[in-house]
């Protein structure tokens, strides 16, 4: 029997990614200075210091996490960096919103994998799971530049997959709807905006993170081994076709 939780030797590339999400989202603010974190209680320790990255900073700082050889080398990566700075109308957007935005959900992603992808091939091959949201296939009110590079990521999905297969590299793609986290609370915080989502979906209830976390191990799993440039869905029937 599979257990529905994450295997062990996942958890410290989470915590890992975590960082790195960290310094992304820290480095642009502090050019030319350190950047370092105060110990976290997930992970017991302190996130190694690195010096500022310049102009790339998502492939530099991959560069330095690599150098670290924390594990020895990587044969999984889970893409879920984000953000959403911005709620209203899609046209009342500025070019700073959609830069960041895209920036940090698009670009990252594929400039993670790309840096990623040499020490996959170190070790036969690899897996990778793009974090995308339900919202690429069905919007969220007031969150239209979100949307968008959610949707960019089921293409990034497919391109991905379709040029690392050969490599013995599989690229798949997570969706979940609505999940109960501080990220989406701007969703659930507000019960009738909350409810209205909900008549959405087949399965009337908001979904939990641990609900994600067995399909995120099985896409990484040998179980998945024939499975690439595919996206699953985690939403609770919320309606899925672009």
């Amino acid at each position: 029997m599979h257990s529905n939780k994450l295997p062990g030797p996942l958890l410290p590339l989470f915590a890992c990614l975590f960082w790195l999400k960290f310094i992304l989202h820290l480095v642009p603010k502090n050019p030319g200075r350190s950047v370092s974190a105060e110990p976290q209680p997930a992970t017991g320790g302190s996130a190694p210091s690195f010096p500022d990255p310049g102009p790339q900073p998502a492939l530099h700082c991959i560069d330095y996490f690599l150098a670290l050889n924390l594990y020895g080398g990587i044969d999984i990566l889970i893409s879920n960096a984000a953000v959403s700075p911005f709620f209203g109308n899609l046209l009342d957007a500025t070019e700073d919103v959609w830069d960041k935005i895209l920036s940090i959900n698009v670009k990252a992603a594929a400039l993670m994998t790309k840096a990623v992808v040499p020490e996959m091939e170190k070790r036969g091959g690899g897996s990778v799971v793009i974090v995308a949201s339900i919202a690429a296939y069905n919007a969220f009110p007031g969150l239209g530049p979100y949307n968008v590079s959610k949707t960019a990521l089921l293409g990034l999905t497919k391109n991905l997959a379709l040029e690392l297969a050969q490599r013995n590299i599989r690229v798949n793609c997570l969706a979940p709807g609505l999940i109960k986290t501080n990220f989406s609370r701007v969703l659930w915080m507000d019960k009738a905006k909350e409810e209205s989502i909900k008549e959405t979906m087949q399965i009337r209830r908001m979904g939990k993170p641990e609900e994600c976390a067995g399909i995120v191990s099985f896409l990484c799993s040998e179980d998945a081994s024939y499975i690439t440039g595919e996206t699953v869905v985690v939403g609770g029937g919320t309606p899925s076709h672009l």
